[in-house]
């Protein structure tokens, strides 16, 4: 790094040598580890770099489908490339979209913006486990709950999801809230609160569900789910290996680490 940073002291100013402060002060995001943080704008590359000798420490790239939608990443907007205390690193796509990595570039989350507007957001740190995100004059808050009982988590193509409502177990399976699934798939979601119908539209796909039955319809064709939708807390909650099969994914469930894992078909969009 070419460019010298001075501290105020009571001799005069003084020339900061330690590389994790001078990358600090510069406003550049470091891990806390003895690296720094960069995005490279061309590939939607981010890098974790060695402040002595510069080396690539490890390397995340945006995923092709966001690539190809037209999201990118850019590190010259404030706000939307910083890290936190604890070294954890936050980027955020022109559409808004959120990615949070650890130090060695394990992605911790990904926060999907919804809006379809194009717009960095600006990520402010708060604490150990809380950030704030504002996009679009909207403010979200995350904050990291430590759950002693081992909370069920989702992982979709390969990165970890936040969710707004926990994901729950019930008769042995693992339900999720309607509006988050089928947002994260890609499908069009009509609740009708007078029959308690859900109807959900995606490609060539319909399928039509009802809060506590286990009949349901797939292009008017009745099938039977292990598990019926339903209604918790004001909640809509569906079983979600049933709705992400029936939509073309592929779920996976480690039962040693609590995770649901998902991975959606070419056709299923993120965004």
């Amino acid at each position: 790094m070419n460019e010298k940073i001075y501290s105020v002291t009571s001799t005069g100013l003084v020339e900061e040598k330690k590389p994790e402060i001078v990358y600090s002060l510069s406003g550049k995001p470091i891990d806390h580890q003895g690296g720094f943080y960069q995005v490279d704008e061309k590939t939607s590359t981010l890098t974790d770099n060695d402040f002595q000798s510069g080396h690539v420490l490890w390397s995340y790239r945006l995923s092709a489908a966001e690539r190809s939608a037209g999201y990118q990443w850019a590190a010259n907007f404030k706000g939307n490339f910083v890290s936190d205390d604890q070294g954890n690193v936050y980027v955020s796509t022109n559409g808004g979209t959120v990615h949070s990595l650890d130090p060695q570039g394990n992605s911790r989350f990904t926060l999907q913006i919804m809006n379809k507007i194009f717009g960095y957001s600006q990520i402010i740190p708060l604490t150990k486990n809380s950030i704030v995100i504002t996009n679009n004059r909207n403010v979200v808050c995350l904050e990291q709950v430590e759950d002693d009982k081992g909370g069920i988590s989702l992982w979709l193509n390969g990165q970890q999801a936040a969710l707004q409502y926990k994901l729950i177990m019930q008769d042995g399976r693992v339900m999720i809230s309607l509006r988050e699934i089928f947002e994260m798939l890609g499908a069009q979601v009509t609740w009708n609160k007078e029959n308690q119908q859900i109807t959900v539209e995606k490609n060539n796909k319909k399928m039509v569900m009802q809060i506590g039955s286990k009949q349901a319809y797939i292009n008017g064709v009745s099938v039977i789910s292990d598990t019926a939708p339903a209604l918790m807390d004001d909640v809509t909650y569906v079983p979600i290996r049933y709705v992400s099969e029936a939509l073309g994914s592929q779920v996976e469930w480690d039962d040693a680490n609590r995770i649901v894992r998902i991975t959606a078909s070419a056709t299923n969009g993120s965004k």
